[in-house]
């Protein structure tokens, strides 16, 4: 008898939630006579009282933050950097930097670990939601967050996820290419090591 690894476990339970997920949003979009766009996974996390995401494609890893040593003369966004086995990671206070909430870098807080293809950073979040297939929600619906400080320079298009959260919770998809391409990154790349 052939024994299961976990990995290839998650990846069945994976695959048949996504397709049970794809019906789902099929039967309603159906039912509403409507099409809506999918927008694949994301990694879903809270800042306050806000629900972001992330392409999957630039999550790393999720965890939970280590010892984050602070550096001198640096912006308050910027928490420090840790040692993440091996390899010194920039930590990014993204409530802070987004001008809408004051927490972040503290040892235990959720953290997730981006990748863009140039260099690695990890963003303190308040809470990881879980990975959600998302949709993209209709122009009247799509609010954005206008409002929320500098999210609006980093969030483009609002969705939500079907069964998941209610219907008046929107989730913001953070633009992690414009992120991790602002000057303040920039300049950080010059300023510390980052992988």
């Amino acid at each position: 008898m052939k024994k299961t690894s976990l990995d290839d476990l998650i990846q069945v339970i994976d695959w048949t939630l996504s397709l049970a997920v794809e019906s789902d949003i099929s039967k309603s979009d159906a039912v509403a006579g409507k099409e809506q766009q999918q927008l694949g996974k994301h990694i879903v996390f809270s800042l306050n009282d806000l629900l972001l995401a992330i392409p999957m494609k630039f999550v790393v890893e999720a965890g939970e933050l280590g010892l984050v040593c602070p550096l001198p003369r640096l912006p308050e966004w910027l928490a420090g950097i840790m040692n993440l086995r091996g390899e010194i990671v920039s930590v990014i206070n993204l409530g802070v930097f987004l001008n809408v909430a004051k927490f972040g870098g503290q040892l235990g807080q959720a953290y997730l670990l981006l990748d863009n293809g140039v260099f690695k950073t990890a963003i303190a979040v308040e809470r990881i939601m879980g990975i959600r297939f998302l949709i993209k929600l209709n122009e009247e619906k799509n609010g954005g967050a206008k409002e929320k400080g500098r999210l609006s320079w980093f969030s483009e298009e609002v969705a939500s996820a079907p069964g998941d959260f209610s219907q008046a919770q929107q989730i913001n998809i953070f633009n992690v290419e414009k992120f991790m391409n602002c000057p303040g990154m920039i300049a950080l790349l010059d300023t510390i090591p980052i992988v």
